[in-house]
């Protein structure tokens, strides 16, 4: 089931040391996870018991000198709209819509305090 509507509907940790993370999760929080290569990037899909709960990657020389992070992503109803008024606010978008199969549309975008978030329009 979708996340509704101005939720958080995926967290992603993109990261420089993949496995020393998905250690320190699956440590911590009792996590489990599943992997697949996407075509260079192995991405592993983090599990809270049955559920997927988000996904966790290595970052590549593509992404420079930046830091470890997570990415939080907020659900939409309509991803075009939302970028719209994400402009009319005064914010900036990124990156996007871009489509994921079998995941849906999303965007990365920047609130006017310089705070990015990604936004999806789950399929």
């Amino acid at each position: 089931m979708p996340a509704p509507p101005g939720t958080f509907a995926w967290m992603e940790l993109a990261t420089r040391d993949a496995d020393a993370a998905l250690a320190f999760y699956t440590g911590l929080l009792g996590w489990t996870h599943t992997s697949a290569d996407l075509g260079g990037v192995t991405y592993h899909t983090l599990r809270n018991g049955d559920e997927a709960v988000g996904g966790l990657f290595g970052m590549t020389e593509e992404w420079g000198d930046m830091a470890s992070h997570w990415m939080p992503y907020l659900a939409v109803d309509d991803i075009e709209a939302a970028l719209e008024r994400v402009r009319e606010l005064g914010g900036t978008v990124h990156f996007g819509p871009h489509e994921a199969p079998h995941v849906g549309r999303f965007a990365l975008v920047e609130d006017p305090t310089g705070a990015k978030v990604s936004l999806l329009e789950p399929a």
